[in-house]
């Protein structure tokens, strides 16, 4: 009799290690499926929310360039080009060729010293800017790329800088920066 009543406990032990066993992996399943399905719906929402700001980017772009088409002078469309830029970004500069430096032509976001308007470097000093002058092709300056950013910009290595040539013609008579420390 002891023995039979050992070996019932065992068995009522093993099928409770089961039962448990199989619960436990329900309740991890059933985890999974809730961790999965939230994951997928914030997905879907981030994917929605990039849509719209995608969306409301190319929806601004658009509305730039049918701005620029009313600029009668290129001092009118060159302010028109920095105004729309400061919808998308803190600091934005437009910079011209000056002989062999450039210059700042407007500055907006950009700390400067006390009593100094605008700034002047070399082109060879100009980091992006130079190579955006020079090359005549959109020049990104990124944490991954050899190129960087201005040395006026003061940004740290892990931001990205852009800058846009301005074609009048067939030359390029300055640059777009622009840049969100």
């Amino acid at each position: 009799p002891y023995t039979t009543l050992v070996r019932s406990v065992e068995a009522e032990a093993r099928d409770a290690r089961t039962v448990a066993e199989s619960r436990a992996q329900d309740a991890v399943r059933t985890a999974e499926s809730r961790a999965l399905t939230d994951m997928e719906a914030a997905l879907a929402r981030t994917r929605t929310e990039a849509a719209a700001d995608s969306l409301a980017a190319s929806e601004r772009l658009v509305a730039a360039v049918r701005t620029l088409d009313v600029g009668q002078t290129l001092s009118e469309i060159m302010n028109t080009l920095v105004r729309c830029a400061c919808l998308e970004t803190s600091r934005v500069g437009i910079f011209v060729r000056d002989g062999i430096n450039l210059r700042s032509w407007k500055l907006i976001g950009f700390a400067r010293p006390e009593g100094e308007t605008s700034i002047e470097l070399p082109c060879t000093e100009a980091g992006i800017i130079g190579e955006a002058l020079q090359s005549g092709q959109v020049t990104l300056a990124t944490p991954s790329s050899a190129l960087v950013a201005p040395v006026f910009a003061a940004l740290p290595p892990e931001h990205t800088a852009l800058a846009v040539p301005l074609w009048n013609r067939n030359e390029v008579i300055g640059v777009l920066y622009c840049d969100n420390p």
